[in-house]
């Protein structure tokens, strides 16, 4: 008999929670593509900005100077190392952690395509 009750209460309260669970739960129409861009895009606008770390190689060297954000500012006499100046693109783009508008290129030699790391350049997205 102890049990019998048991049963009839847990059922009871099971079919209460199940109905509970069915009442709160509202449909949502679909999002489309464009909406759902819309809604990620909107999160990131009221996000705070925050700061990434870009470190770059010899190609990405190149690209900063075909995109105009840097500018080679001094070629040293061994010729291939070099110091570039953030163009006021580069400065809306980027910005280097030392407070810098100059980026000290130094790979180890002329044939070092694969030179970047904590020795290269590395910089800060700016918002």
């Amino acid at each position: 008999m102890r049990n019998a009750g048991r049963m009839k209460i847990l059922g009871t309260l099971a079919l209460l929670v199940a109905g509970l669970l069915a009442a709160g739960c509202k449909s949502v129409p679909e999002l489309t593509s464009a909406q759902a861009q819309a809604l990620i895009q909107a999160s990131y606008d009221q996000a705070t900005a925050v700061g990434a770390n870009i470190v770059v190689n010899d190609l990405g060297m190149r690209e900063g100077v075909t995109a105009k954000y840097w500018t080679r500012s001094k070629a040293y006499p061994n010729q291939y190392w070099a110091d570039f100046t953030l163009t006021p693109d580069g400065k809306k783009a980027l910005k280097l952690p030392d407070g810098t508008d100059v980026i000290q290129w130094r790979p180890d030699s002329p044939t070092d395509s694969k030179f970047f790391g904590d020795r290269g350049y590395r910089g800060s997205k700016s918002s």
